[in-house]
């Protein structure tokens, strides 16, 4: 059995392996393509280590729970407003032009990394450190394009990491067609997904 559409509001064509450069490319191609539902959106993902907190190495620091899985990478994001899949809970979202590298961490990972507002953490990735300070925790209100949502760093914060990003879009069922082959043309490298095809599992 074939899902028919995706929830209501949500994507249903996810596009992957797409580069910063091809970003705005992209978009604008998505706005010329017929069944367009809603506007599509973008992820940025960057593969980082938690490396610290406190300046403390995630190695030699007591965490409860499911804690050890942060030593490994991670997949984080970068935003400049806060994204409206994200609650707050606690302190502040950046204003924007913040500078000074800042992040929002998931409150199920702050609880993890016994984290709190006002800490710092170290991310390495590339061969550099980055020291951001704890200014915000936010809860997943839904899920949306992306899953890196854990660690929202702003902007500064992230600059100069390798990213990839991922799209999402809502398309009339019709249309998916016409946009795989669009998006094929101008995009060779970029993976469309098709969820208006994707097998239903079996209950």
């Amino acid at each position: 059995m074939l899902f028919r559409s995706a929830p209501p509001g949500m994507p249903n064509v996810f596009l992957i392996g797409i580069t910063p450069e091809q970003v705005e490319p992209l978009r604008a191609l998505l706005k010329t393509q017929p069944g367009i539902e809603a506007t599509p959106e973008f992820a940025p993902s960057v593969s980082v280590r938690i490396a610290a907190v406190n300046g403390v190495k995630l190695e030699d620091r007591d965490m409860p729970g499911t804690g050890r899985r942060f030593r490994g990478s991670r997949s984080v994001m970068f935003a400049d407003e806060k994204p409206d899949s994200l609650g707050i809970t606690q302190g502040q979202w950046w204003k924007k032009g913040e500078s000074k590298p800042v992040l929002s961490i998931d409150e199920e990972a702050a609880r993890n990394l016994v984290a709190k507002i006002g800490d710092t953490i170290d991310i390495e990735a590339a061969g550099r450190t980055v020291t951001a300070q704890v200014v915000a925790m936010h809860r997943v209100q839904q899920m949306r394009v992306g899953a890196a949502n854990e660690f929202v760093f702003n902007t500064p914060a992230l600059e100069g990491f390798p990213a990839t990003f991922y799209g999402g879009v809502r398309v009339k069922s019709d249309q998916v067609g016409a946009l795989e082959r669009a998006a094929y043309a101008a995009f060779p490298t970029v993976t469309v997904i098709n969820v208006v095809e994707a097998p239903r599992s079996e209950e």
